[in-house]
């Protein structure tokens, strides 16, 4: 068990189209309903990237503030993301998917699957049909790794670190998690990792291996995938010492035993 725990934008598609206001897909409330969450620790700085090839929605940019630096990249466009993490701006990156005017056959897995390789999910939010995922940006070097080998059904987590064991309010607690199948991995099963002290619960974003980016149905015995989450402190979070949980659910929301000990980490 752990002890407690200016205005730069760049625009990398390029498009015609006339900018409306109103426009179908996505209304003015839409627009500021997604900024507001973009924009989720003011005063800081933050990365936005926009998956659109519809310039219509341009409009919501003029509702952004603050310190930013903002991506636009075409569903397209399906390999060659190094340029994001080259150009960001705080330690909040935000992904934007327009799945209102996404062009059948894309579904924008690639970047998504991209970015949760290399960047830590906090959260998803839906704003009519646009999907948002924000991510924490933190270094991954120099940190602890703990074997554990803790087994839930055909799952093997084989081992972990944190970015730090002590938090304030406000911070945000990285995690590596070493995934590995011991035998045919659902691909509707959900990790979850959780902040637990008495009956307070800090919820991180529950979701398949990679969040469903990976496709597990190729798996054999042994592979392996380094999951990689977040998880936000609120900054009205009481002091204490908090477990760290992990455990597996199924589609029908039931939770996988663990063989071995308890599932603190």
């Amino acid at each position: 068990m752990l002890p407690p725990l200016l205005i730069g934008i760049i625009v990398l598609q390029a498009a015609g189209g006339s900018i409306s206001i109103g426009y179908p897909g996505l209304t003015e409330e839409t627009g500021r309903n997604i900024v507001k969450s973009v924009q989720f620790a003011d005063p800081e700085p933050y990365t936005l990237v926009t998956l659109s090839n519809e310039f219509h929605i341009y409009f919501f940019e003029g509702f952004l503030k603050g310190d930013f630096v903002h991506h636009w990249l075409s569903p397209n466009q399906l390999n060659e993301f190094e340029g994001i993490l080259e150009n960001t701006k705080g330690r909040w990156l935000t992904l934007v998917i327009d799945r209102v005017h996404i062009e059948p056959g894309y579904t924008g897995k690639e970047l998504e699957g991209w970015l949760n390789k290399h960047l830590y999910r906090l959260d998803s939010q839906w704003f009519d049909g646009y999907e948002s995922m924000r991510y924490a940006i933190m270094p991954s070097d120099d940190w602890s790794w703990q074997s554990i080998g803790y087994e839930f059904g055909p799952f093997l987590f084989d081992k972990f670190a944190v970015n730090t064991s002590q938090l304030s309010p406000n911070d945000i607690l990285g995690i590596q998690l070493q995934v590995c199948s011991l035998e045919k991995i659902p691909a509707d099963h959900k990790i979850f990792l959780h902040l637990l002290e008495g009956g307070t619960v800090v919820e991180g974003l529950d979701g398949a291996v990679g969040y469903g980016c990976i496709d597990v149905a190729q798996w054999q015995p042994g592979d392996c995938f380094l999951e990689k989450r977040g998880i936000y402190i609120p900054p009205d979070l009481q002091a204490g010492r908090y477990d760290l949980i992990i455990g597996v659910y199924t589609s029908e929301g039931t939770v996988l035993p663990k063989n071995g000990a308890n599932d603190s980490l």
